[in-house]
């Protein structure tokens, strides 16, 4: 099957490689802003080319939280036909009892493991580890090697910094940002940055805003 890709950035081109892997045939990059007209030799067009009510299949591939949500929402109301399937890399490990929400991509190697829950378009990235009944909501972002244990709760927009680690039955609430490299001892439930080793407040919410734009 064909499908499109919402954005050109450095995020896209991973996508696009998830997306041929699992088995379908990208058609090109959709990006109003972008200042190239290719991209890995592929097309990049301001919009989908074609009638608004087209049915066709797409992926919004933009490593930003919040800016992944506006452009979802603003695409599927100019294109109430399309289709939004979850990606996954088929070197991924998912347990069957596990569900996956729509328009979420998930990276090469990582593992989903026993009753876990992810939301819709979210960001599962290479060689992320999700132990037994974690729950990641909505457009929440786990990056590279992020590694939570069992029975943890990512809340919606939450991002996991590459190599970050959450222990056992803790939880990270709507819109933390949990720097590269950290380890969360604890519940983090007030929007803002932590990292460190034991992770801790050092950034408002407000001071991040803009930190995963990709």
């Amino acid at each position: 099957m064909d499908i499109w890709i919402f954005g050109a950035g450095g995020h896209a081109t991973s996508v696009l490689e998830v997306a041929r892997a699992a088995g379908y045939t990208p058609r090109g990059f959709i990006d109003p802003f972008a200042p190239e007209e290719t991209l890995h030799g592929m097309p990049v067009h301001a919009d989908i080319p074609g009638a608004p009510d087209a049915q066709f299949a797409a992926v919004v591939a933009i490593g930003d939280n919040t800016v992944r949500e506006k452009v979802v929402t603003k695409s599927i109301a100019a294109h109430p036909n399309m289709m939004l399937p979850a990606l996954v890399h088929p070197s991924a490990v998912v347990a069957q009892n596990a569900t996956i929400g729509r328009g979420t991509v998930v990276f090469q190697t990582a593992v989903i493991g026993s009753a876990c829950q992810v939301g819709a378009f979210c960001v599962i990235n290479t060689t992320a580890s999700l132990d037994h009944e974690c729950t990641v909501e909505n457009y929440a972002s786990i990056a590279p090697r992020g590694t939570l244990g069992g029975r943890v709760y990512v809340g919606p927009h939450a991002f996991l910094g590459i190599a970050s680690t959450v222990l056992q039955n803790r939880r990270i609430g709507p819109g933390v940002v949990v720097g590269g490299a950290s380890l969360v001892t604890r519940d983090l439930n007030t929007p803002g940055g932590y990292w460190g080793v034991p992770a801790s407040l050092r950034k408002s919410a407000e001071d991040m805003r803009g930190f995963l734009a990709s």
